[in-house]
């Protein structure tokens, strides 16, 4: 079609449309003017498509645009020209990044609520509130910001805002994975430093010969026997006619089956409370350890022997290690980081601007042209700019600096062991997903067709916002839904305490808990319950000792192994005044002083030890076979009292009335 035809055909368009609108040749200015411009906007495209045979990108400051986004009903500008070195959006693009962004910013702010609501839940503390709030912050602006230009036109976003985003991008995507890595490593040699600090080189061998997977075939075995020798034992027992010596034989065939019970699960057998004695031993050497108020501490943990521990000056050099990494995942640390980092991009952003600026305008060339943008400028905010080749390769240097901080983390991490929040699993994964959005998305740059036309309906930049989403998603939202979960179970959990008691008792099966604390991050309360059983078995004379180590190392603010407990300060100079009143009387410094410290450590084990039954064989049999055991052993001592006293009451009567019990008897 010639261009005389297309205005002939373009004259009888226009015809219904003065009709309708009543314009006559009266007023010939408002009809010269309309057909002015529908033929303006409407041959532009063919006078352009005379003139190019392809339709691709040219130069910086010239563009065509496909031919699909001409004339279609989901262009959102009438103008189809490329303009600032862009083409019209449509309606999908806008569609598509409104939903995201509306969806992405209400899992944020949700998110964020809950980090703040669960700071002091495990989950969200073993991967620390701050870092966590980071991760939500880093890639926040950049998302919004680039999701808000499609949605209120590539043309008007300015083009400021625009380079600002991918300056500081680098940072944005790399330094929430950089600070996880950089966490993992240095929790592992912190957490691992911790677990040795105070023990000597006798107790740490004896602790590297851990057999945690114990075989307890045997043991069971031997438990089986025992319940149903006691068992038999039991029923012919009463059946026996006997005045005296009855209760003899049961409590022989009781204290039997505590031993066996005992020896399976390796703790000393309460028997004492059986005979109705107690298992306090006192004698007359002071310097002999006692349990005069807790039975219980006759588990089976080593005696203190101060001998063999160091003291806080002994281990200056690990204490400084400890300042060392604990600065580096601190939160004034990471602050500062990420805001110079973010400074470092802007920066950078502000020095290209002004260079850019300054050649350009001091250039006498009547076809001079951008640097770094087709057409447009780094400080314009006036308008929008599509980027060119130049900026990209500026953009991929400055993120290499960044790529080799998590190269050289990645590395750390690989040698650090898995941790039991599987923070360092999850790290890995999205690594993995990172990587493959990068190659996607420089392809997709590319790809002319991809570039050009595809991007107009759904934008290639999804495949970075995509993986930013899924970060947060994987790294902040789902850790924070566990948190939620596993709290409530906890509530419902009311037998927690008891059951990690009886294994924190058992030599094996406290260095499991130990192993998984270290794993976990809090090893802690962990330490410091071992610590307490072992004053509580120190001797006298090394009991004020034994109360120092504990307060300087659990007890005091700032301490290597602090514990995370309210009020910790008054507490600690609580129980030392009480020793120096105690010490000014010629007392004896109870077993029970550190009773509110070890409860405190209880409870805060009470997730640990529920996550470790439910991932540890070893444990949650140990634990089911006890209470079979236990359950056992008292429904029987049960029967057996009840036995007992029957006999006992016979016997009276017989003595009291041997006519009347003779003749019943005949």
């Amino acid at each position: 079609m010639s261009l005389q035809q297309f205005q002939v055909a373009n004259s009888q368009q226009l015809s219904p449309f003065f009709e309708q609108y009543a314009i006559t040749p009266s007023n010939n200015i408002a009809a010269l003017l309309i057909n002015s411009y529908f033929q303006h906007s409407l041959m532009e495209p063919f006078s352009m498509l005379s003139d190019n045979s392809t339709l691709n990108f040219t130069t910086n400051n010239t563009k065509v645009c496909d031919s699909s986004l001409i004339g279609t009903p989901w262009i959102r500008e009438m103008n189809v020209t490329s303009q600032y070195g862009l083409c019209n959006d449509t309606y999908f693009a806008f569609a598509t990044c409104l939903a995201f962004m509306i969806v992405y910013i209400i899992t944020v702010l949700l998110t964020g609520v809950g980090v703040f609501w669960k700071r002091k839940s495990s989950h969200v503390e073993a991967r620390s509130p701050i870092y966590l709030a980071f991760t939500l912050c880093a890639a926040f602006f950049f998302i919004v910001g680039m999701t808000l230009r499609i949605v209120i036109s590539r043309r008007l976003f300015p083009c400021g805002l625009l380079t600002i985003c991918f300056f500081t991008f680098p940072a944005a995507v790399t330094l929430p994975t950089i600070f996880r890595l950089m966490r993992a490593y240095f929790m592992y040699k912190i957490n691992l430093q911790k677990t040795k600090l105070f023990e000597s080189p006798t107790n740490l061998q004896n602790t590297s010969t851990t057999n945690t997977g114990g075989d307890n075939t045997s043991g069971n075995i031997e438990l089986k026997q025992a319940i149903d020798n006691f068992t038999i034992e039991t029923q012919s027992g009463t059946q026996q006619q006997q005045f005296f010596g009855q209760e003899d034989g049961i409590v022989k065939r009781q204290e039997r089956l505590s031993r066996v019970i005992a020896k399976n699960h390796e703790y000393e057998p309460q028997l004492d409370s059986i005979n109705g004695t107690t298992s306090n031993t006192v004698t007359d050497d002071d310097d002999e350890s006692n349990f005069d108020t807790d039975n219980d501490s006759q588990a089976d943990v080593s005696t203190w022997n101060m001998s063999e521990y160091k003291d806080l000056a002994d281990v200056q050099k690990e204490l400084r290690k400890l300042k060392i990494f604990n600065f580096l995942i601190s939160v004034k640390f990471i602050t500062v980081i990420y805001i110079l980092s973010f400074l470092f991009g802007v920066i950078i952003w502000l020095i290209v601007g002004v260079a850019e600026e300054a050649i350009y305008n001091t250039s006498t060339d009547p076809n001079k042209k951008r640097i770094f943008l087709n057409e447009g400028g780094i400080l314009l905010f006036s308008h929008g700019c599509g980027m060119n080749t130049t900026t990209t390769i500026m953009i991929s240097v400055e993120s290499i600096l960044f790529i080799l901080l998590e190269l050289v983390f990645l590395i750390f991490a690989f040698t650090a062991d898995r941790d039991s929040w599987g923070i360092k699993r999850e790290t890995m994964i999205l690594i993995v997903i990172q990587l493959t959005s990068a190659i996607l998305f420089v392809v997709a740059a590319n790809i002319d067709f991809i570039a050009s036309v595809t991007d107009a309906y759904f934008p290639y930049g999804f495949i970075l916002w995509g993986y930013m989403f899924i970060e947060v998603i994987v790294c902040v939202t789902i850790p924070v839904i566990r948190s939620i979960i596993f709290d409530k179970k906890l509530a419902k959990n009311t037998e927690s305490e008891s059951g990690l008691e009886k294994v924190l008792k058992n030599r094996k099966m406290f260095k499991i808990v130990l192993e998984f604390a270290r794993r976990s991050y809090c090893t802690e309360s962990v330490l410091c319950w071992r610590d307490i059983q072992r004053f509580k078995k120190a001797k006298r004379s090394q009991r004020k000792k034994a109360v120092n180590h504990i307060v300087n190392a659990y007890m005091t603010v700032g301490a290597p192994l602090e514990l995370n407990m309210p009020k910790i300060t008054f507490k600690s100079a609580e129980i030392l005044e009480q020793v120096k009143q105690i010490e000014s009387t010629n007392g004896k410094i109870p077993t029970d002083i550190f009773k509110a410290v070890q409860d405190h450590c209880l409870n805060d084990m009470a997730d640990l030890f529920d996550r470790l039954k439910n991932s540890n064989n070893v444990i949650s049999d140990f634990v089911k076979n006890y209470k079979k055991a236990s359950t056992y052993t008292e429904s029987k001592l049960d029967t057996s009292a009840t036995s007992s006293n029957l006999v006992n009451s016979t016997s009276t009567l017989t003595l009291m009335n041997p006519t009347v019990t003779f003749s019943d008897q005949v």
